[in-house]
């Protein structure tokens, strides 16, 4: 197959993280998102919840947790930045792999044999998908989904200076509320098909 990897982002109760993973199994890619957290996890010394709570968020909330830490001049959240994305170029080597999140279509924007999808919804979708399936506990779903994607807007804009969500940035984005989350399955398998069909345009 010309594509080797595909990078996921997504908004807060998109299912993208569904999406990604349902591409893996039907690819037999290895599947990196809790996977990424633990080897972060190990490399820095950080707790995983840390990692997970924080890979993707640029915060003050460093200073506070790790005040004393520097590692090699750098502060906390650019050490767990820099970890990251050395275990993401290592995981991409290693073969074909889907990972979700963390600035990896950044990351990985040179490789010739990746695509890099953004899943967007319907944000009753959204909200409901949180609740109902993530589980997550407020009495106001928008208000946590704003907060989730502002965090992860501004770390993307921190280390990447371009702007999270942006079409340029990605080869496709895809609305899950129309298509669905086994149709955008589906969708991002055809054009990979496509792909591998027409490599001269990869």
């Amino acid at each position: 197959m010309s594509i080797n990897i595909i990078t996921i982002s997504r908004e807060f109760g998109s299912g993208g993280r569904t999406i990604a993973q349902m591409l893996a199994e039907k690819l037999g890619y290895a599947f990196y998102d809790k996977e990424l957290i633990a080897k972060a996890a190990e490399r820095t010394g950080f707790a995983e919840s840390f990692v997970q709570e924080h890979g993707e968020k640029h915060s003050s909330f460093f200073s506070i947790t790790y005040p004393s830490m520097t590692f090699n001049g750098m502060t906390t959240e650019d050490y767990l930045w820099s970890m990251q994305r050395k275990i993401i170029l290592e995981l991409a080597e290693e073969g074909p792999c889907i990972i979700v999140g963390r600035c990896s279509d950044y990351i990985l924007k040179d490789r010739k044999d990746a695509i890099h999808v953004f899943v967007h919804a319907d944000p009753a979708d959204r909200a409901d998908r949180i609740i109902n399936q993530y589980g997550v506990k407020t009495s106001d779903p928008a208000k946590a989904i704003a907060e989730e994607d502002k965090n992860r807007r501004k770390n993307y804009r921190y280390y990447t200076d371009r702007e999270w969500g942006a079409v340029d940035n990605y080869t496709v984005s895809l609305d899950s509320s129309v298509f669905g989350i086994d149709g955008s399955v589906e969708m991002i398998l055809n054009m990979i098909r496509f792909l591998d069909e027409h490599p001269e345009q990869v």
